[in-house]
């Protein structure tokens, strides 16, 4: 995937989407066990997990009671992008980066001097966006 494929689903999130407990066929929902998410365009209303590389998808309802979801999860469905820029890294680890040049291919030399530090990090992490 690269950064232009990335859309940004708040929108859905905050008039659509439920948090559910578990799975249609009753399965407690444990997200942080879930090996693959898959998104079907013609089931908008929910989606599907698995737990395992060769396990089934398990479907999760995720529309609120009595709500319509209005965006389906297409592309074409007016969803914006999630970044309009790249994504600036943190100074220390461009700094790291490029002290391996030597130890990297000159071919690929461009992109490792082509990335911008995000203005004035000095922690590894900046900004995280946890969901409930």
């Amino acid at each position: 995937m690269k950064q232009n494929d990335l859309f940004a689903f708040e929108p859905l999130l905050k008039n659509n989407i439920k948090k559910s407990g578990q799975t249609i066929s009753g399965e407690i929902l444990d997200f942080s066990g879930v090996y693959s998410f898959q998104f079907r365009a013609e089931n908008a209303k929910s989606i599907f997990i698995k737990h395992t590389v060769n396990g089934e998808f398990n479907e999760v309802n995720i529309a609120k009671k009595g709500r319509l979801v209005s965006t389906p999860l297409t592309p074409l469905s007016g969803l914006i992008k999630k970044y309009t820029e790249p994504l600036k890294i943190v100074a220390k680890k461009i700094q790291n980066v490029k002290s391996l040049l030597p130890y990297i291919p000159p071919v690929y030399h461009p992109f490792f001097n082509s990335l911008s530090a995000a203005a004035g990090t000095e922690n590894e992490v900046e900004n995280v966006e946890l969901f409930d």
